[in-house]
């Protein structure tokens, strides 16, 4: 799957936290990326827990996420890398 940019949404609900600490344009979303789940079921595993049902992580600039998310109404995307 296609890395995307932040959403204008998600964008501002960054900021909102980081402020000017970050690069925004410089970061990427994965979505239905299977390594993110496969690391949350592999530490699962050690500590004992129920597999979890989806997970986020982050390399570098890039948020791998391990399910396609629902979006909200209006959802549109800022324009791709």
């Amino acid at each position: 799957m296609a890395v995307r940019s932040l959403s204008s949404y998600e964008l501002s609900e960054a900021k909102t936290v980081f402020r000017d600490a970050l690069d925004y344009d410089a970061i990427g979303i994965r979505e239905g990326n299977k390594l993110a789940l496969t690391v949350a079921k592999g530490w699962s595993k050690l500590m004992r827990r129920p597999d979890p049902e989806s997970n986020a992580m982050t390399l570098g600039n890039t948020i791998l996420l391990a399910q396609i998310e629902d979006r909200p109404a209006g959802f549109e995307p800022r324009s791709p890398h």
